[in-house]
């Protein structure tokens, strides 16, 4: 889970499966979507994530099932009423095999 990994930066991967956009307040971004997202030793860590597509995510031109590798520092955020928890400061993305 991702609370274990609370404030460290470890290494992931992900299965890449759409990408999507957002509203920002300079009008909207695209985002990718990446599912049964598991850290380094195997272990299931997210069943689903989204990134905005920032550069390191545009550059190697993702298509349905490729498998992405990254490695991200895990930060608390607030979803409505609850904590939740999420990978920020992507760094290091590229494909990989499972």
């Amino acid at each position: 889970m991702l609370i274990d990994q609370l404030g460290k930066r470890g290494r992931y991967k992900g299965k890449f499966v759409r990408t999507g956009i957002r509203p920002t307040s300079k009008g909207y971004i695209q985002t990718v979507l990446l599912i049964d997202v598991h850290d380094n030793e195997g272990r299931l860590v997210a069943s689903h994530c989204w990134f905005d597509a920032l550069e390191c995510f545009r550059r190697i031109n993702l298509m349905y099932g490729d498998i992405v590798a990254f490695s991200a520092r895990v930060e608390p955020y607030s979803k409505g009423n609850y904590m939740d928890y999420k990978f920020s400061c992507p760094k290091h993305v590229h494909l990989t095999v499972e």
